[in-house]
């Protein structure tokens, strides 16, 4: 039977987490929230958020 672990971000159970300790581009999101492990779906919406910031500060 596989393990189930859970996404610091939503707290929701996954077979697969990512650890995004070591993406450069997430360290702010680590930092002030403490998420180490995400979900594939956390994951995503972590990069659009960032996209969307980054078009917000280029505007």
């Amino acid at each position: 039977m596989p393990t189930r672990a859970f996404c610091d971000c939503c707290d929701e159970p996954a077979r697969q987490l990512f650890d995004i300790t070591r993406i450069p581009e997430l360290a702010e999101v680590v930092r002030q929230f403490g998420y180490r492990s995400v979900c594939q779906a956390c994951y995503d919406n972590l990069f659009e958020e960032l996209e969307r910031e980054k078009e917000d500060v280029d505007a």
